[in-house]
């Protein structure tokens, strides 16, 4: 009788969990769009602060990082994402009884999908730490490793030069 007990309070509370969970989704929907308002707004910040980055390194000629250039183009793509879905959420409580009536269906599900886009936005925001935005240079050889005559023969026009391996004496 124990192991029923005990494997009836498991399921009991597996499923208490999981009703919770998705209840959480109608009880948290306003802080669920404002995280979701408040991911955009960093990323598109963030965005703007690559950019400069980019642009600036654009001034001097320099290559920019592809992975840069790709979560540029990325971020451009999730924050329409995220404005389109805010302006249809908008839309949908405004379309029930303008605004006095809530639709369950249309607030859990946009609620949920909040909470997810937000969380997508978070991973573009950590991934988004650029320190350099550029494709590093060769570094230019330092003074010591260069040899002076290396790559230069002083010599014009194809004239010859003679060696200078005989030493000079001095008269005595």
């Amino acid at each position: 009788m124990d192991i029923v007990s005990a494997i009836v309070g498991r399921i009991a509370a597996c499923l208490l969990h999981a009703a919770l969970r998705q209840l959480g989704y109608l009880l948290h929907y306003n802080h669920n769009i404002k995280t979701l308002e408040e991911q955009t707004q960093l990323l598109a910040c963030r965005r703007e602060r690559v950019q400069g980055k980019i642009e600036t390194a654009e001034r001097y000629a320099e290559i920019i990082r592809t992975d840069v250039q790709k979560w540029i183009q990325d971020v451009d793509e999730k924050i329409a994402e995220a404005q389109k879905f805010l302006d249809d959420e908008v839309k949908a409580n405004k379309s029930c009884l303008r605004g006095w009536c809530i639709n369950v269906w249309s607030v859990y599900r946009f609620s949920k999908q909040a909470l997810r886009k937000a969380k997508v936005i978070s991973k573009f925001l950590e991934c988004g730490r650029f320190e350099i935005v550029v494709v590093p240079s060769q570094p230019a050889p330092s003074p010591e490793n260069v040899s002076l005559s290396e790559g230069f023969s002083g010599q014009r026009n194809g004239e010859k030069r003679e060696s200078n391996d005989r030493v000079v004496e001095p008269n005595h």
